[in-house]
């Protein structure tokens, strides 16, 4: 039985990218033309049928990164060509970035390299194991991929992102459009360090090291009040651990567990 287009991409982007990892001197020509191949079939699809095709994608994707006999290096950048399938747009100008913002991490070169890679999200989002129809939320949500690869890989999860950039804001919400997911997943502009927003109750937050130690003191208080009355899951860089032990109910909260090797925490309230 022959694979589908989107089983076919997926397995381009993984056999690609364990060449690159474990012959990074090689140049992989004809790999690198068949991926682009069938990358431009992949973005010339219709608006009517591209949605289905990148959900099958992302959970096609979803397999290889959850298989734990495949080499987690090679998995980490594999991935990557799913951003041009999305559409996701990283040319952003230094007039886009907040002119009288200093204290927070914006990444203003904000392209591929400083993403969270989808092997991780994807690793991720199986290990929350968020009931059917739960809220995600991203507190620094970027260009989005974390919302996108949320929403093509489950069909009943409703997702808010929250970034301080506008255009990535704006590149997140096309690229969300473009893959069906208007309705239910959906990012906003908002410097979550402004003293006169209060971050909304779901039922779990995803937080990739977006925060000075200012804004993550007052972020983490915020959903330790949000704990107090309802189950959440927090999902964090292991470098937050200390503002989050600092700014959290002592015994409100289990000890957290290791995921992606260590990198990142997952924290589960009492």
């Amino acid at each position: 039985m022959s694979n589908s287009p989107a089983e076919d991409l997926a397995l381009a982007f993984y056999a690609l990218g364990e060449l690159e990892f474990f012959q990074p001197n090689g140049k992989h020509l004809a790999e690198v033309k068949n991926r682009g191949i069938l990358v431009a079939r992949a973005q010339n699809l219709s608006a009517e049928a591209f949605p289905a095709f990148a959900a099958e994608l992302l959970q096609t994707i979803s397999g290889y990164c959850l298989d734990s006999g495949n080499s987690s290096g090679a998995l980490f950048r594999a991935f990557d060509g799913i951003d041009e399938v999305l559409a996701i747009n990283y040319q952003e100008s230094r007039s886009s970035m907040p002119a009288n913002q200093a204290s927070e991490r914006l990444y203003e070169s904000g392209g591929v390299g400083v993403q969270t890679s989808y092997a991780t999200i994807l690793k991720v989002l199986a290990a929350m194991q968020l009931p059917e129809g739960s809220h995600l939320m991203d507190l620094g949500s970027g260009f989005g991929r974390v919302g996108l690869a949320a929403g093509l890989c489950r069909d009943d999860l409703h997702f808010t992102g929250y970034e301080f950039v506008g255009h990535r804001v704006d590149a997140a919400n096309i690229s969300a459009s473009r893959a069906g997911l208007a309705d239910r997943v959906k990012f906003r502009q908002q410097d979550l360090g402004a003293l006169n927003f209060e971050i909304p109750a779901a039922d779990a937050y995803y937080l990739y090291d977006p925060f000075s130690a200012a804004t993550y003191e007052r972020v983490f208080t915020r959903l330790s009040e949000l704990a107090s009355f309802q189950k959440t899951t927090v999902i964090a860089k292991d470098g937050a651990r200390g503002n989050f032990q600092r700014a959290m109910s002592a015994g409100a909260w289990h000890a957290p567990e290791v995921l992606d090797e260590g990198t990142i925490l997952l924290f589960r309230s009492r």
